[in-house]
């Protein structure tokens, strides 16, 4: 896992694939709740067990599903948690 700097106001983290392994990259912004970093480190791992959704923007929309449905046990709240309702349903530009 690497802390990069965040670059776009909507990105908290992200994950890529590495040559044996699945890299995380964690924006410090994701750092600033508890419930928001565990919140992001479920929609990225989402992400990678994802192997349904090959449609970037469905595969988004899933993830910050998961967000809102997990919202209880990750401590997701405020802001944040309106947020992910609202990314649940928006069309993300591949």
């Amino acid at each position: 896992m690497r802390v990069f700097r965040n670059e776009r106001l909507a990105e908290y983290a992200k994950i890529r694939e590495g040559p044996s392994e699945y890299v995380l990259d964690l924006s410090p912004d994701a750092l600033q709740d508890r419930g928001l970093l565990r919140s992001t480190l479920g929609h990225e791992i989402y992400h990678a067990y994802d192997e349904v959704s090959f449609n970037p923007t469905i595969r988004e929309q899933n993830a910050y599903r998961w967000e809102v449905r997990n919202a209880g046990q990750t401590g997701l709240s405020g802001r944040y948690l309106e947020r992910a309702k609202i990314l649940q349903n928006r069309r993300v530009r591949p």
